[in-house]
């Protein structure tokens, strides 16, 4: 708001001489801009009490609009239309130390200029406190010696690295594997350094064995790091939670309490992974390739991307074992189901086709009659083990039941099929599972079977023949793989059916 009749050298704005007319008078009905009557005279100067500036200018600049008629005494003339267009920078309003410039009016939006017979062409601008160009040239000096502009650009900096987070999150939570989103949090990685060492041990929801995965200049390595280490580390970060740097960790733990196969990977920052039942995982970042330190930002984007990788970790590990067997780690018998279920479709929409493998273990109930249950839990975790090794990526081992597998096979021809059941059998015969001092071994029987997109076919037909074809490997003396050939007699009964 504006108080009349007071002139200050702080907070004021000025009101040049050919709006309010010289040495005229101002009448304004109590108006947000103008309370009263406001006497001016040329360059008069008011104080704003208003919190905001820019209320009281456009309230001022608005009195036309709201039908405040204003009447200049000397002449009797009124202006009805007081309105300032926003076109050319001509004011300038001091407001707590800092100008602001404000435009000027356009000669066609005043008829008040027409009341007065003022030429406003003929007018010039020379306000003893509007010096633009030296007063800009100062303000930009100050801004910069006092370090505001420095500080600005920093802001800007953060607000582009918090809207790359912010889009970066929202593709990493839309993954539901575990291997692709570290793959996508590698690759964002790309863009800002390349780290020697990176390891993430992570602690599933079930199940007591730790899972790794290592990757050496951003590639993934074989590396493995002592479990051991990931005991200390978690139980630093329950007490204090947060990254990091190498040094601070040395001096918060004992003496000694890092050893050189933890040191020889050169680690510079340790970061925690938080869920929702609390610690579950910790990721080590080593030094960079270009052997500098790492900036606050490149800090900063790691720290904010491992918690959302946490979260979205721990819903992908979650989901894993869902459908993943407690004892083997291979797929449920559901999960098989289900993608028996859409290689079938596929290979009827593409005209491709797959296969699947039944394996049993030879002779496994005298098993564990003579070494015990304990034993024969060993020996099917270690089967699982060369199964995982043995299959493709996009091939799906699941445990069928009991001492059961089954393997999903996609996109293979019959003789491809049986090289890879024979690969699985001879793995299996090589296998030695320590019991004591002794060396045990066992042998499997495989049947096997071709997944084409015939009508008729349905999984558990599929399921059927391939245990047919098994049936017939043990009926031969076990330790052999056999293929299903489907007869043309059969084949026919089960055209007529789909019918």
């Amino acid at each position: 708001r504006a108080e009349p009749g007071k002139r200050t050298r702080e907070n004021r704005f000025v009101i040049h001489k050919h709006i309010i007319g010289k040495k005229g008078r101002v009448r304004g009905n109590d108006h947000d801009g103008l309370r009263g009557k406001a006497c001016c005279e040329s360059r008069n100067f008011y104080t704003c009490r208003s919190g905001f500036l820019g209320i009281t200018f456009a309230s001022f600049a608005d009195l036309g609009q709201q039908d405040r008629r204003v009447r200049h005494e000397e002449s009797g003339a009124y202006a009805d239309s007081f309105k300032l267009p926003f076109h050319v920078i001509q004011y300038t309003i001091q407001f707590s130390g800092i100008k602001a410039f404000i435009p000027a009016p356009g000669p066609r939006d005043y008829r008040f200029w027409k009341d007065f017979g003022d030429n406003y062409k003929k007018r010039t601008y020379n306000y003893p406190c509007m010096q633009l160009s030296a007063d800009v040239l100062a303000q930009f000096n100050h801004l910069e010696r006092s370090g505001a502009l420095e500080t600005l650009d920093d802001l800007r900096k953060e607000n582009r690295s918090l809207e790359r987070i912010i889009t970066d999150a929202t593709l990493l939570v839309s993954y539901t594997d575990v291997e692709a989103m570290l793959g996508f949090f590698i690759s964002q990685l790309l863009d800002y350094f390349i780290p020697r060492f990176l390891v993430f041990v992570i602690q599933p929801p079930r199940g007591k064995h730790i899972r790794q995965f290592c990757y050496r200049n951003l590639k993934k390595a074989d590396d493995t790091l002592d479990e051991t280490y990931y005991e200390i580390l978690r139980t630093h970060f329950k007490a204090s939670p947060g990254s990091i740097s190498l040094a601070n960790l040395q001096k918060a733990l004992p003496p000694d309490t890092l050893g050189a196969d933890f040191l020889q990977f050169e680690p510079e920052i340790i970061f925690p992974m938080f869920g929702i039942g609390g610690m579950y995982g910790t990721v080590i970042l080593g030094s960079k390739i270009v052997d500098q330190k790492y900036t606050e930002q490149e800090r900063k984007y790691v720290d904010r991307m491992i918690r959302f990788l946490s979260v979205s970790m721990q819903n992908g590990l979650h989901y894993e074992s869902s459908i993943t067997d407690p004892k083997t780690g291979l797929y449920t018998h559901d999960y098989y189901m289900h993608r028996l279920e859409e290689a079938l479709a596929h290979n009827r929409r593409h005209g491709t086709r797959s296969g699947i493998l039944m394996l049993d273990v030879d002779h496994f109930k005298r098993f564990n009659d003579t070494w015990g249950h304990v034993t024969g839990d060993e020996v099917l975790l270690a089967l699982s083990r060369v199964l995982v090794k043995t299959v493709r990526t996009e091939d799906c081992a699941a445990r069928f039941g009991g001492e059961e597998f089954s393997i999903l096979v996609t996109e293979c021809t019959p003789e491809k099929l049986m090289q890879v059941a024979e690969r699985i059998r001879t793995a299996i015969e090589s296998l030695r599972i320590p019991c004591g001092e002794s060396q045990l071994s066992v042998t499997v029987s495989i049947g096997a079977r071709m997944v084409d997109g015939l009508p008729g076919i349905s999984p558990m037909i599929l399921i059927g023949d391939a245990d047919k074809a098994l049936y017939r490997s043990k009926g031969s003396g076990r330790n052999r793989s056999t293929l299903y050939v489907q007869g043309l007699l059969e084949r026919a009964f089960i055209l007529r059916n789909s019918r």
